[in-house]
């Protein structure tokens, strides 16, 4: 990645960061107002169901309570027992009959009324609407007369259950009768439908997916509007998300057969259910989703704009670069011509490294002027001595004829002693004139091997100048790699 590259992606950075750390923000405190809203909105009608239903169940306790306080259950009347597997074929008592008109009265003035019993002690039985084949029941051992029975003198509600017969989800309301002296004598229950109930919890819409769930306090399904299958079982046994649910209080995210609902599970104060809100996962983040596409597209937008305008100011401030570099990539490629300059322009800091660069190629140029220099003092030092030593040469040539000259004739002179013994005084004279002319020969000798031995030392001088050039060259051809390898990079 150049430096042009790097200064666009900074810009970029630059403009968008800021904008989607305010966007996560903004996104994050929308999504929990979404949620809030959720809870705050599907409490709302939570609440107003509760209080219908509360003000249904207020009533139909103080029914119970009124049918318990008539006199013609406080009496005490004997009813009919049901407990024999003959009881179809007894006669219905006086008593029963004037409890039935009672109960059918009532019935018709409430017309939620599914069933009204009456169980004694005794095991005597009273119900609406009658049944001339009911046989072999006993009252008392009914969960419903149990739970009177369980506490007397207060108005308890049974488990509602599903009565296949009338298709209608049914509760009871019970409460023991106390006789004229204070003692329990049996237990009144009314059985109200809640078809009514259940059809306007199924009636509400939570949004546009949502809807209401009614469980039990023991975990029940009363009413699921979206799976009516999920009815009268249990949350803990229908498992999953469900399972979840019936052990929660409050907001709960769920996965219900494949779909991400969003759960407000609220429990009655006064009826002891639980109404759950359900709503689809989307729908209560669909604002917030959307700010987070039209964020996504602000950011996107800005980021070309701002990818533009740092493209400008990159080759602003990349181009004297260029400029550099591409003088630099010149002198290098001209086999170091040191004769180029780089040009400069503007006064900033581009322009203060070509300048500070062409003084470091003046100081180059001098240094490889004065090698120059002391390369050809070097070569004519070089050819002089050359030349010494031709002449050096030369002379032991002639000294070497010299005394073969000088031997040729003492072996003359020997050879003609015989000869000349009669002048042995001239041959004795001419003999030390021939040993004479030895020595000077040896010393001419001498002195040729003197010269010989300075154009030695000559020479190695010259070798070690060489030496030093070529250290010099050296140098200089790193300098003009080091320069190659600036004018790459950049």
């Amino acid at each position: 990645m150049n430096i042009k590259q790097k200064l666009t992606c900074a810009f970029v950075a630059i403009a968008c960061l800021p904008i989607l750390l305010v966007a996560a923000v903004v996104i994050y405190n929308l999504r929990a107002q979404a949620e809030a809203d959720f809870l705050d909105g599907s409490s709302r009608e939570i609440r107003q169901i509760d209080n219908a239903m509360g003000m249904f169940f207020k009533g139909i306790t103080e029914n119970v309570e009124y049918l318990a306080s008539l006199p013609q259950m406080t009496a005490a009347p004997t009813l009919k027992n049901y407990s024999s597997a003959d009881a179809a074929s007894t006669p219905l008592p006086e008593s029963n009959q004037e409890l039935e008109s009672i109960f059918d009265r009532f019935a018709k003035s409430h017309p939620t009324t599914a069933y009204l019993s009456y169980g004694r002690v005794d095991g005597g039985y009273a119900i609406w609407p009658s049944d001339p084949g009911l046989s072999s029941y006993d009252p008392r051992i009914r969960p419903w007369y149990k739970t009177a029975m369980s506490a007397p003198g207060k108005t308890q509600r049974t488990a509602a259950y599903y009565w296949a017969p009338d298709d209608a989800v049914l509760i009871g309301t019970v409460r023991t009768v106390n006789d004229t002296q204070g003692t329990v004598a049996g237990v009144v229950g009314l059985d109200v439908s809640l078809k009514q109930l259940t059809d306007l919890v199924k009636q509400i819409k939570i949004g546009q997916t949502g809807y209401l769930m009614l469980v039990e306090d023991s975990g029940n399904v009363l009413v699921d509007p979206q799976n009516a299958g999920n009815n009268f079982k249990s949350l803990a046994d229908l498992g999953g998300d469900y399972a979840r649910m019936a052990g929660a209080d409050g907001l709960l995210e769920v996965e219900l057969n494949g779909t991400h609902y969003m759960a407000n599970i609220w429990s009655s104060p006064t009826l002891g259910w639980r109404f759950i809100g359900l709503i689809e996962h989307d729908e209560v983040m669909a604002k917030a989703n959307d700010l987070a596409w039209q964020v996504g597209v602000i950011v996107l937008i800005l980021g070309l704009v701002f990818a533009m305008v740092g493209t400008l100011f990159a080759k602003l401030i990349v181009n004297p670069i260029r400029s550099v570099a591409s003088g630099l990539e010149g002198i290098a490629q001209g086999e170091g011509d040191l004769t180029r300059s780089l040009n400069i322009q503007g006064k900033d800091e581009t322009a203060l490294l070509a300048r500070w660069f062409n003084q470091f190629l003046g100081t180059i140029r001098q240094l490889v002027q004065r090698i120059i220099e002391a390369s050809a003092a070097l070569r004519q030092t070089s050819d002089g001595s050359t030349r010494v030593a031709q002449d050096m040469t030369d002379v032991a040539e002639r000294q070497r004829g010299a005394v073969e000259m000088v031997s040729t004739a003492f072996n003359e002179m020997v050879a003609t002693a015989n000869e000349v013994a009669r002048s042995c005084s001239e041959a004795a004279t001419s003999a030390d004139d021939g040993q004479r002319q030895v020595h000077a020969g040896q010393a001419q000798i001498e002195d040729a091997t003197d010269s010989v031995s300075r154009l030695s030392d000559n020479l190695k001088q010259s070798a070690l100048a060489l030496q030093a050039l070529e250290q010099d060259s050296q140098n200089i051809n790193a300098i003009l790699g080091t320069i190659r390898s600036i004018a790459e990079q950049t």
